[in-house]
């Protein structure tokens, strides 16, 4: 949000690209989650699409809509990589491997201008990744014409650094102490809701906008099945 205002305020100037980069982690750390809940996660029936580039990266695709707007067309790489030791049994008996769907690379532009973004995910098992709750963090760099706007400190603190710095004029100026836990999105997104429902108004994510974001992603995917641009 912090991000935001300062593009908006033209901090950075025009801005041009957009790059979210993820890393997974090792099952080991982080959130200790039960075979039944991956099990649900890891099958594109039930969840919706892979974990990584649909269900977590929902909320990435949500982010660069936010700065961005609309796609205007997408291509991905999505690979598949399994989850040594990690394998779950259905009801039934039948015995289920677990794959993340990364390395994956994901560019688009934006519509109607002239803005790209690239969505960087990787899975990396034997990495151990500090955080309260999956094994996955998040960095956002955001260029403009006048300057950067780095993000860290999201899901995991990987990146020991402030949790906003803006580049400059050939210097840099950074934001510490700053409500950047990832439960906080949580808590202030259903404070939004609940208000939004009292004072009968949208809320920050309208419903058009989660639509529009979740064809974002399910093109995304369509784009790494089939190996062509997928255009909205």
């Amino acid at each position: 949000m912090k991000a935001k205002e300062l593009i908006d305020a033209g901090e950075i100037g025009d801005i041009s690209t957009i790059r979210l980069k993820m890393v997974a982690g090792g099952f080991h750390h982080g959130w200790k989650v039960d075979n039944e809940t991956w099990l649900w996660r890891m099958e594109e029936a039930t969840c919706g699409g892979g974990p990584l580039v649909f269900d977590d990266g929902y909320h990435k695709f949500s982010l660069a809509y936010h700065f961005l707007g609309q796609p205007e067309k997408v291509f991905a790489f999505i690979d598949a990589t399994p989850v040594i030791g990690s394998m779950a049994v259905k009801a039934d008996g039948t015995k289920v491997q677990f794959y993340e769907d990364a390395p994956a690379m994901i560019t688009w532009k934006a519509r109607g201008v002239p803005r790209y973004g690239i969505f960087d995910i990787t899975y990396s098992p034997d990495m151990e990744i500090n955080t309260n709750y999956y094994s996955c963090d998040e960095r956002v760099e955001i260029t403009g014409s006048k300057g950067i706007i780095w993000v860290t400190r999201c899901t995991g603190k990987m990146l020991q650094e402030p949790s906003l710095t803006l580049y400059r004029n050939g210097e840099t100026k950074s934001w510490h102490a700053m409500r950047d836990d990832w439960a906080d999105s949580f808590i202030d997104s259903t404070k939004d809701f609940i208000d939004a429902i009292l004072k009968d108004r949208e809320p920050i994510l309208t419903g058009f906008d989660g639509k529009e974001i979740t064809r974002f992603a399910i093109g995304a995917m369509e784009s790494g099945k089939t190996g062509l641009p997928v255009e909205f």
